[in-house]
């Protein structure tokens, strides 16, 4: 019973990480769209998903 209830928990903050991870490069994605156009995106965004791992 316990080790359900970490594991849910685990996968719960697991979730929420994955989730600001994505807002953070959302943001961070549209802020050098509009410095760097599309090939600066494309860049960034790849960079930031591999830190990310998402």
């Amino acid at each position: 019973m316990a080790h359900e209830a970490i594991t849910t928990a685990a996968s719960a903050v697991g979730r929420e990480a994955r989730s600001s991870a994505r807002r953070r490069w959302e943001t961070e994605r549209s802020s050098v769209d509009q410095r760097e156009g599309d090939s600066g995106r494309k860049l960034i965004g790849n960079l930031y998903k591999f830190r990310c791992g998402l």
